[in-house]
């Protein structure tokens, strides 16, 4: 959740730029993500909000240091199964393309009569 600036007025003086897994998750159920990128941004301004305001050796830092390098661990083998769901998808497109493109070629030679085979009258 949010860091309540009501309680800590002077986080909102020192980061212009909020961010926390709430409003992610928020942001993920609404839809709001275009691009993994914005995503890992989001998350990365996190644990950068974390360090600039807290003391380096402080227990927050600590906690915020772990949760991004497993962060960076999920969304490293996210991504990796999001480009092979991707390439599965084109592969998939590409074959029905060349399909659909066959079985035009198919038509198109049987209506121009290369495929009649009844014998003429004569």
């Amino acid at each position: 959740e949010p860091v309540p600036v009501d309680q800590i007025p002077e986080y909102a003086e020192i980061i212009k730029n909020p961010m926390d897994l709430g409003t992610m998750r928020t942001k993920v159920q609404k839809n709001e993500y275009r691009s993994f990128d914005q995503f890992r941004d989001d998350l990365e301004l996190i644990w950068s909000n974390c360090e600039t305001f807290n003391e380096p050796n402080s227990i927050f830092v600590k906690t915020a240091m772990k949760l991004r390098d497993m962060g960076k661990k999920l969304c490293s083998a996210a991504l990796k199964e999001y480009q092979k769901d991707v390439s599965a998808i084109k592969q998939a497109q590409m074959l029905k393309e060349a399909a659909a493109m066959a079985s035009g070629n198919a038509m198109s030679s049987s209506q121009a009569g290369g495929s009649d085979l009844r014998k003429s009258p004569g």
